[in-house]
C-alpha cells in the first residue's frame, strides 16, 4: 500500500497534501482551500496550492528515526511536515499491484 493523499483538520479548517505521481520519490503538494479571503461578510476564498518538496522526505522511516534521535532534529522539520504529523485526519493509501490505471 502507498500513501498518496492525506487529508488534516485544525479548528475546522481543512487542508490536503497529495502525492504528484506514483514511487517513493514522487513530489508532493500541498492544497489549502481557505488560504485567502477577498471581501468580509459576502466575500470568498481563495484557495492556493503550493508544491511540498521536503514531505517526500519527511516521510521516509530513516528520515523519522535520525530527527528523533537528534537533540535539534524536531525544531529543524518544516512546518508544512510539523503540519502534516500533527493535524493529519484522514489518510488514503493505493494499491500498486490492483489498480485498474497506471
Amino acid at each position: 500500500m502507498e500513501l498518496f493523499a492525506v487529508v488534516c483538520i485544525a479548528t475546522s479548517h481543512y487542508v490536503a497534501f497529495s502525492k504528484c505521481g506514483n514511487g517513493p520519490d514522487a513530489p508532493w503538494c500541498f492544497f489549502d482551500s481557505m488560504a485567502d479571503r477577498k471581501g468580509e461578510q459576502h466575500g470568498y476564498n481563495i484557495p492556493e496550492m503550493q508544491p511540498c518538496p521536503e514531505l517526500g522526505q519527511g516521510l521516509r522511516e530513516e528520515w523519522d528515526h535520525s530527527v528523533l534521535n537528534s537533540p535539534v532534529g524536531r525544531e529543524s522539520v518544516p512546518e508544512l511536515v510539523k503540519r502534516l504529523f500533527s493535524d493529519a485526519y484522514l489518510c488514503l493509501y493505493q494499491s500498486t499491484d490492483v489498480m485498474m490505471y497506471r
